[in-house]
């Protein structure tokens, strides 16, 4: 063998090594719904162009969005990385909305949109997590008074108990909120305000909230 074809074959296995590499680590994290949630919340801006590293993704975070609105598999399924994170039992709206809040704003706009397609798409906006929240009370919990909004404008009772077992346990969102509140007034005024703003507005079927005395 000469050395060109030597160099050859050498680059050819890097080539391979890397293909290899780059494409089991885009099948880990894209092979499910809460996995695709993840490379939406990675910014273009923050992936690495090192095919060799963990975070170089052949799915970009549109391309993610996009298969979780137009794709049927992410939601039959739950990869191996779901598992050991613990998120195939956790209701999908409220677990993208963990996401809020710790992205940047333009990737959190990108959030916003797979959430109002999962409302849209009729996901269970009350299902609890495994932790004993609603998407509602994980959204006050996370201080985020725009995803608060949404939630009670798209029909989240904003008077289910919490279930997690703590001091709040039968305790309703509007419960959290005075507590909340009361704890840090400056911190939480925006999410409190908005809070009364939407529920006393919501859906008759769910009676309207009033602000305890």
């Amino acid at each position: 063998m000469t050395i060109k074809q030597t160099i050859h074959s050498l680059l050819a296995v890097i080539v391979c090594s890397a293909l290899y590499t780059s494409i089991k680590n885009t099948n880990k994290w894209a092979s499910d719904f809460n996995g695709l949630v993840v490379l939406v919340s990675i910014s273009d801006k923050e992936r690495s162009y090192n095919p060799f590293s963990q975070d170089f993704f052949w799915v970009s975070q549109d391309m993610a969005v996009s298969i979780i609105k137009k794709m049927e598999y992410p939601y039959r399924r739950c990869a191996p990385i779901s598992i050991r994170l613990g998120g195939c039992d956790q209701p999908r709206i409220e677990y993208v909305g963990r996401f809020v809040g710790i992205v940047s704003i333009e990737t959190e706009q990108k959030i916003f949109e797979v959430i109002r397609f999962l409302i849209e798409r009729e996901e269970p906006i009350d299902a609890y997590s495994t932790e004993g929240y609603t998407a509602l009370q994980s959204a006050i919990l996370g201080n985020s008074p725009r995803l608060v909004s949404l939630l009670l404008e798209s029909g989240a009772n904003p008077y289910l108990p919490i279930k997690n077992k703590g001091k709040m346990q039968g305790k309703s969102s509007v419960d959290f909120v005075e507590l909340l509140s009361s704890k840090d007034v400056e911190r939480f005024s925006d999410l409190k305000a908005t809070f009364y703003e939407q529920a006393l507005n919501n859906s008759k079927q769910q009676g309207p909230a009033t602000r305890p005395r």
